[in-house]
């Protein structure tokens, strides 16, 4: 948790003018999915044609079918919830840029 919200203020630091962070992560990562609910993510697609590798027994990796979850949290929500109608401030939102954590 502190090292999400940690990007999540560093974004804001380095890009004020970012709107907002997006992350993926595996669908059967239910703790992380649970987490980044919890911090106000929220799911705006699902790949369930997904790939990735896992280790074997014999040591070897091996592709396997996965589902990704794309979400998505709008940063000035985490700063200053005021900022988007009022402007000004830390968090504010000055443009439509985004920015992708993975």
């Amino acid at each position: 948790e502190q090292l999400v919200k940690a990007v999540e203020d560093f974004i804001q630091d380095e890009w004020p003018d970012q709107a907002a962070c997006y992350l993926l992560v595996e669908a059967r990562n239910r703790g992380a999915v649970r987490l980044y609910k919890k911090l106000g993510y929220q799911t705006i697609w699902v790949d369930d044609q997904a790939e990735t590798l896992l280790p074997t027994d014999g040591g070897k990796l091996e592709m396997v079918p996965t589902t990704i979850l794309c979400m998505k949290k709008e940063l000035y929500q985490s700063r200053n919830p005021l900022s988007r109608w009022f402007g000004g401030g830390r968090g504010a939102v000055s443009s439509n840029r985004e920015t992708v954590v993975q």
